[in-house]
């Protein structure tokens, strides 16, 4: 896997575009993985360079994220873009009102099981079970490291395996619904909405891997953090050289 910016082609085939569909993860991609969700926030800088990107008149701009709709809005906070939550089980932008059926008719089952692990886990110091409505995402970064195998055999007992589907992350486990849906749905709905775009994708984490398969031989995907077995092209250090990269993109438009 390369270096983006060190593969001139790759640049020069973005310059190329006259249009661009970019989509991006949020934690671990635009901003660096944080001790809890809460602390992952915008900085000043990312910020102004999102809103000048979301005003391009060329460019389509998107977070797909492992968040729920609401959470993921509310840290990113740009108007006038594209929000695909709980891995693509809901999206929301201009023109786009989407919420997965199947999915949302289990929301109260999730519920139950959301209660459920609170209750279970809560003796667990540094643990944190999240209800993010479509799914529940269990953080343990603060956690104990030696209780780790234990809080992990805990989540697959208490969930219905023929309901729900377990995937790891960094230093979490996310429970969703066991539908064929996940962030490379978002994205094509996306593409289907933005043909003609060129698609553009960077994430970070194996929830990402579903949006680079998507992408293969259609667009361009990139891995973000250190260079490593992934479906993507190419990769970026870290979030500030994906700030980089998104500043190259608003130039050009600005040509």
């Amino acid at each position: 896997m390369k270096h983006f910016f060190e593969e001139t082609r790759s640049l020069k085939s973005l310059l190329e575009k006259e249009k661009v569909l970019l989509m991006m993860d949020y934690d671990g991609t635009v901003v660096p993985i944080a001790k809890t969700p809460a602390q992952a926030v915008l900085s000043g800088t990312s910020r102004k360079l999102f809103e000048k990107a979301a005003r391009s008149p060329s460019l389509r701009f998107a977070f797909i994220s492992g968040r729920s709709l609401s959470e993921i809005k509310k840290m990113a906070a740009i108007k006038g873009i594209f929000y695909a939550g709980n891995h693509g089980l809901e999206i929301e932008g201009p023109g786009i009102g989407f919420v997965h059926k199947k999915a949302k008719a289990l929301s109260g089952e999730l519920r139950t099981l959301f209660e459920k692990l609170s209750k279970s886990l809560c003796d667990h110091k540094g643990v944190l079970v999240e209800d993010k409505s479509l799914s529940i995402s269990v953080h343990f970064r603060l956690a104990d490291p030696s209780c780790e195998k234990i809080l992990i055999s805990k989540i697959r007992d208490a969930v219905n395996k023929k309901t729900f589907r377990l995937s790891s992350g960094k230093k979490v486990i996310e429970i969703r619904p066991k539908q064929n849906w996940n962030k490379g749905n978002a994205v094509k709905v996306l593409m289907r909405r933005f043909k003609g775009y060129y698609p553009v994708y960077l994430g970070d984490d194996r929830t990402d891997e579903d949006a680079f398969s998507v992408l293969k031989k259609k667009g361009l995907s990139i891995f973000v953090g250190q260079p490593k077995k992934t479906l993507a092209t190419y990769y970026l250090k870290d979030h500030r050289e994906v700030r980089s990269l998104v500043k190259m993109i608003v130039q050009r438009n600005e040509k």
